[in-house]
């Protein structure tokens, strides 16, 4: 734009360049590039041929080259006869020679060719002496030398006087040289006088036209002075108009409608302006149209779910704080509904069938709102229904209306699909609402109606509230228990019943809880399960057992066991990772323990728990990990099931092994599992062992092995250690 300017006011003082002064500027510009190329371009010719008369392909420079190497062999051949070079050296000088002789001049003839005759001959003639040295020893070198005297006389005064044909040629070529430097000033002098003349028209031209150009100067001042005053108002309106939309964009007028900003502008502007700025206040016009559209459109994005279009946690909570109590209805009600399973459904259909069902569950809920309520998605499977009622079993009666209005089947690849929901119910006075505590509420009755499997139905209320409070206490203690290692492992021995050896011992898990003391298994184990520690758990007591049967390697041949054996409970949540025997074989990696040396004893409900847990069964045998199947004979395993999966023990329940009272039944039971497990090729274990009464049944049932208070109960790893030793050395001593 200021290029344009400066353009046009050249124009107008009669000053813009005419076509013939651009071709006079440019005819001048060619003769200075003519005249600064040719003296670029001489220059660079004379160095070529101050170069080229000197340069090997030049006559004068291949004679003087063709002069060094005669000279050259001349001297290797007196060297040759004194004996201080060797007749190779001799060939290779005149070798040389030959080559040079072969060169290409700028004449297109060899050097050779240019040379005189009676140096030729005479080369011709000292060739042949020089052919005969090659066979010549070193002692007779001299007859050969007085042999070739002549010849060799001949060719070196030849090769003297190739100075004055060398003389000759180079005054030749200085002589065209000259010549050419001669036309070559010539022609610069031409056109630095061509230049010269029309630099000198175009001066003369241009300073005309300056006189004229300003003599039209003072009218031209006017006629800007006019459009200045004109400017500057345009320029005022323009700072109102950037006001204007600096507001607009900053939302400061977002809430005004098309009329009231007419009118605000109006209040700003003159009818002169108003005229001058008519084209940019139609642009404020639709900037703001466009700006309350946007706003409008963001307003709904950050209150609406994208996937449902019900509002969000966001546009809830908004909702709330707008609303307006209704004395005829005191009560409100918060209906929290979750998808039942939904996540299984996720998993198992995939992300696009749950938004699907997800879709429906809107759809439904959103049909059965009525006048006084509104319905929000607070996340994932979420959903809330508020709304104001008379009283609070009316209130009851809607979640339960609702709940059974938006149950439906869905079909999946002809599988049919029952969708159901559990609801949670907050019942509160609008005098006491609140967006974050009801929220707080519904979600604290969301969790207890989850609890109810299917088709659950909670009401919230302040003693459900301290229970939950204290279950997270739990939780939050047992996380704490695990990072801060309060956790330890005792050891229960495993006695050998054909010898009464011990070999082996069973780590169970117990909690050092600060504050409280030794707390058993039963005690903390359902926590752990609730919070979904069980596999974090269950790798701390894999970790902690490997350390032990790692440093217990000296105490076992201290103690001189055959072998030693170690037990691990695990979980069947564990088990139903598709990683845990990988995981399990790492663990193993960083400790080399033997996996021989390892049992993972499993819960009779993991054989009910699917292919995932049997795969991995499968790998952790192969490994060479035994597997036992703990508390056998009281849950849901049978015959069919153990003979399915890879088992190596069957730990019989301490059920079938009473305190007192063996009756023939207990003897049949036990003798059927005795007899069950030789068939599946697997060992046994009795559990539970107390009694005197109790052990002498299990040594004469055909039971391997046996553990219990009879022996000792489970005990921390040093003090395990040292009833090894007492015990030893009490069977030593009888």
């Amino acid at each position: 734009m200021p290029e344009r300017d400066n353009v046009t006011g050249l124009a107008r003082l009669g000053l813009k360049p005419k076509l013939g002064q651009i071709a006079l500027a440019l005819l001048t510009i060619l003769g200075i590039l003519g005249f600064l190329g040719s003296s670029i371009l001489g220059a660079r010719q004379n160095q070529v041929a101050n170069q080229s008369v000197l340069g090997e392909s030049h006559e004068a420079g291949s004679l003087a080259f063709s002069q060094r190497e005669s000279f050259n062999v001349c001297l290797a051949f007196v060297q040759w006869t004194d004996g201080s070079l060797s007749t190779r050296d001799l060939q290779i000088a005149r070798a040389l020679l030959g080559q040079r002789l072969q060169v290409q001049t700028q004449s297109g003839r060899s050097t050779y060719s240019l040379l005189p005759v009676d140096y030729r001959n005479g080369l011709t003639a000292f060739d042949a002496y020089l052919l005969l040295a090659r066979d010549v020893p070193i002692k007779q070198r001299q007859k050969l030398a007085l042999a070739a005297q002549p010849a060799f006389e001949f060719f070196l005064t030849h090769t003297r006087q190739m100075s004055s044909e060398l003389a000759l040629v180079s005054q030749q070529d200085m002589a065209l040289v000259i010549k050419n430097r001669a036309r070559a000033a010539t022609y610069l002098s031409i056109i630095f006088l061509f230049t010269v003349f029309i630099g000198l028209l175009l001066a003369i031209w241009l300073s005309l036209d300056i006189i004229r150009g300003f003599r039209r100067s003072r009218k031209l001042l006017q006629e800007e002075e006019n459009k200045l005053l004109q400017t500057r108002q345009e320029l005022e309106v323009a700072r109102i108009l950037d006001e204007v939309q600096n507001q607009i964009l900053s939302a400061e007028l977002e809430n005004l409608s098309d009329k009231e900003l007419i009118d605000y502008l109006s209040s700003l502007l003159s009818d002169y302006q108003w005229t001058l700025a008519q084209s940019k206040i139609d642009e404020i016009k639709a900037l703001h149209q466009s700006r309350r559209r946007l706003a409008e459109e963001y307003s709904y994005r950050t209150s609406h779910d994208h996937l449902t279009g019900l509002l969000n946690r966001t546009g809830f909570i908004g909702a709330i704080e707008a609303h307006s109590p209704n004395p005829e209805l005191p009560i409100s009600a918060g209906i929290f509904i979750d998808v039942d399973r939904f996540q299984r459904f996720n998993d198992a259909l995939g992300y696009a069938n749950g938004d699907k069902i997800l879709r429906q569950i809107a759809k439904e809920v959103s049909m059965q709102s009525r006048r006084n309520e509104f319905v929000a998605r607070l996340e994932s499977d979420e959903f809330i229904l508020f709304g104001s009622y008379p009283t609070v079993d009316d209130a009851r009666e809607r979640a339960l209306e609702l709940q059974a209005a938006i149950e439906f089947t869905q079909i999946h690849k002809s599988i049919e699909m029952q969708i159901t929901v559990s609801i949670g119910l907050v019942l509160v006075k609008d005098s006491t609402l609140e967006a974050q505590t009801l929220l707080h509420e519904g979600a604290i009755a969301s969790q207890l109606a989850s609890r109810q499997d299917r088709s659950g139905f909670a009401l919230f209320s302040k003693d459900q509230s301290d229970q939950l409070t204290t279950a997270l206490s739990e939780e939050f203690a047992l996380r704490r228990a695990l990072s801060n290692n309060e956790f330890v492992l005792h050891y229960q021995p495993v006695i050998r019943v054909s010898d009464g050896k011990i070999v082996g011992a069973e780590a169970l898990i117990r909690w050092e809880r600060p504050g409280v003391g030794l707390l058993m298994p039963m005690q903390f184990l359902p926590g752990i399960r609730q919070a979904h520690l069980s596999i974090e758990l269950g790798y701390w007591v894999l970790d902690r057992a490997l350390q032990m049967r790692k440093s217990a390697e000296v105490l076992i041949q201290h103690h001189e066991l055959d072998e030693f054996g170690l037990g691990l409970n695990i979980e069947a949540e564990s088990l139903l990772r598709s990683d845990f025997a990988n995981n399990v074989r790492q663990a193993f990696s960083r400790t080399a323990v033997s996996p021989r040396d390892i049992f993972i004893e499993i819960s009779e409900d993991s054989l009910a728990s699917g292919d995932i847990v049997l795969d991995n069964l499968k790998q952790l045998r192969e490994f060479g990990i035994k597997i036992s199947l703990d508390d056998f004979g009281v849950g849901y395993s049978n015959v069919i099931q153990a003979q399915a999966f890879p088992l190596d023990v069957l730990k019989i329940d301490k059920a079938f092994f009473p305190t007192s009272g063996f009756t023939e039944r207990n003897e049949q039971l036990v003798g059927d599992v005795v007899r069950m497990a030789k068939t599946l090729g697997v060992e046994t274990v009795a559990e539970g062992v107390e009694t005197e009464e109790a052990n002498s049944f299990v040594f004469k049932s055909g039971i391997d092995y046996v553990q219990g208070f009879y022996y000792s109960a489970a005990m921390p790893e040093l003090e395990f250690w040292n009833w090894v030793r007492g015990r030893n050395a009490q069977r030593s001593s009888q």
